[in-house]
């Protein structure tokens, strides 16, 4: 639920950062919490189609980047709009052609592994079934194709993910499924596509951190912090000023002190997170480093924010290392996070 929210908004735009709570809130009590596997609760069959849709395209984002998460490790998870946009800013990408549908658009996300190649990420999801996300995946395979680097070495992965979500009534299992087929094979010198220019590969990091500092500042309620790195914004409608009535404070947090926001809701009924437990309501608090806080606000020229964002840690926080150097769910059972480094993080609590 926290990557379907913080990745399904466009980050320019404040206003919309409500959206990364109601993605995690209205599909709350979505689940059967009396099925151990994961289920639809019945209740959803009676809503119409199109919010239906809403949430498989919703739950494809968050159940497959939670799975590729957990096996790859990834340092950077960014949106793939918000990235290339960055990376046009730079100077080292080029657009042939801009589209949000269809098999001209920009992929879901782009990836970074702790190895410094890239992973071009699609999500799909549907309550059709396991068929019907094969059928998925062939606009899929274009969408990923899009985005071409001049050195193919530096992708690793061009994957599309596919969520089929059972109801309470489904004879097959909630499935996730995944596809990672030869680049050239989906590759067409007619289609619109999004070249990089790899000559200067700091820089495609440097994009990345630059989206993922303002992901985190107005995710933290941090608007002034969020002109600095994107100046060019500050004459656009979303970078108003935050209402008073939800104040930046300070919280802890994985150990760390933290200056964010925090959101409260109670829960009209009892609602089941598994048979045995159920939850009175969620809390959510994102927050930005004190320290990133002081620097930022230090930023005077655009060589003292690179040099700033060059040595920025912002690599996701591990939340699977097992004894064994396997992989496991390092959580406990009332809270799940993402940080970045020691940058940013998003908390979400049961109470």
């Amino acid at each position: 639920m926290l990557w379907a929210g913080l990745m399904s908004v466009s980050p320019r735009m404040p206003q919309w950062w409500t959206a990364s709570q109601w993605a995690i809130l209205r599909y709350f009590g979505a689940v059967d919490g009396t099925a151990g596997a994961l289920r639809l609760h019945r209740a959803v069959d009676e809503i119409d189609t199109h919010p239906k849709k809403v949430l498989s395209d919703d739950w494809g984002i968050g159940v497959g980047l939670e799975w590729l998460d957990s096996q790859f490790q990834y340092a950077y998870v960014q949106h793939g709009r918000r990235a290339m946009d960055e990376l046009q800013a730079l100077g080292i990408a080029t657009f042939a052609g801009k589209k949000k549908r269809g098999p001209q658009k920009c992929p879901d996300f782009i990836c970074r592994d702790r190895n410094g190649k890239y992973h071009i990420i699609e999500c799909k999801g549907n309550q059709q079934g396991p068929d019907h996300t094969a059928e998925q995946f062939t606009q899929g395979r274009l969408q990923k194709a899009n985005v071409r680097f001049s050195d193919e070495n530096l992708v690793a992965q061009r994957i599309v993910a596919g969520l089929a979500i059972a109801s309470y009534d489904s004879s097959w299992r909630t499935t996730l499924l995944l596809t990672d087929p030869p680049p050239d094979s989906a590759y067409d010198e007619t289609r619109p596509h999004i070249q990089i220019d790899t000559a200067q590969p700091q820089l495609i990091l440097r994009a990345l951190k630059r989206a993922a500092c303002m992901q985190g500042f107005l995710s933290s309620g941090l608007f002034d912090l969020a002109r600095r790195l994107l100046p060019e914004a500050s004459i656009r409608r979303g970078l108003d000023e935050p209402n008073p009535e939800f104040p930046v404070t300070r919280f802890e947090a994985n150990g760390s002190e933290w200056m964010g926001q925090e959101f409260n809701l109670e829960f009209p009924t009892h609602l089941k997170v598994n048979p045995n437990e159920s939850v009175d309501g969620i809390r959510l608090r994102f927050g930005t480093s004190t320290e990133l806080i002081q620097t930022t606000k230090e930023i005077s020229h655009p060589l003292t924010e690179a040099s700033m964002l060059e040595e920025l840690d912002l690599d996701l926080v591990p939340r699977r290392v097992a004894p064994d150097g396997g992989t496991q769910t390092q959580t406990n059972e009332t809270s799940v996070s993402i940080q970045q480094g020691h940058s940013f993080i998003a908390v979400l609590e049961f109470v």
